[in-house]
């Protein structure tokens, strides 16, 4: 499938939490980016917690001026304002910032959401690696080439 434009990616969202998104007992949620695909899964968690308020939208952040240049878009802004709460790894970047985020988040839920292309190399590869080596319950939502939108890019 290839993910163009907000319609898709949204049906992927809530896709994702219908099928694999926690029950009332596993409220929280982590979302570690605020664009793309994660940006329209945080959406839909803020959207869904109006009905449900036991769901808790935690933001799992690499390093701090990631998370000072989110604060500077409106759309992020908002969305980190409305998060239980806010996760940053480490206070500066290094090269393994990202792995060390994706290795929080494992081993702080109790099922991974997993929108994958297959690649056997990159981030999601390594984090769905270590959901199994924690014997994690894995969701795996398989999709083709996903193109971020033009407003969405950094």
């Amino acid at each position: 499938m290839l993910v163009q434009n907000h319609t898709i990616q949204q049906a992927v969202a809530e896709r994702s939490i219908s099928n694999g998104g926690k029950t009332d007992a596993e409220k929280d949620l982590l979302c570690y980016r605020t664009q793309g695909f994660a940006q329209y899964f945080a959406e839909t968690v803020l959207e869904m917690k109006k009905s449900n308020l036991a769901l808790e939208l935690i933001a799992v952040i690499p390093y701090q001026k990631r998370l000072d240049s989110l604060r500077q878009k409106k759309r992020t802004y908002e969305m980190l304002e409305s998060c239980a709460d806010i996760v940053v790894i480490r206070e500066e970047y290094q090269p393994s910032v990202y792995s060390h985020r994706n290795r929080y988040m494992v081993e702080h839920s109790d099922r991974v959401i997993a929108v994958y292309d297959g690649r056997e190399k990159g981030g999601t590869a390594g984090t769905i690696r270590f959901t199994h080596v924690l014997k994690k319950e894995l969701r795996e939502i398989p999709v083709g080439e996903i193109v971020v939108p033009d407003h969405l890019k950094r």
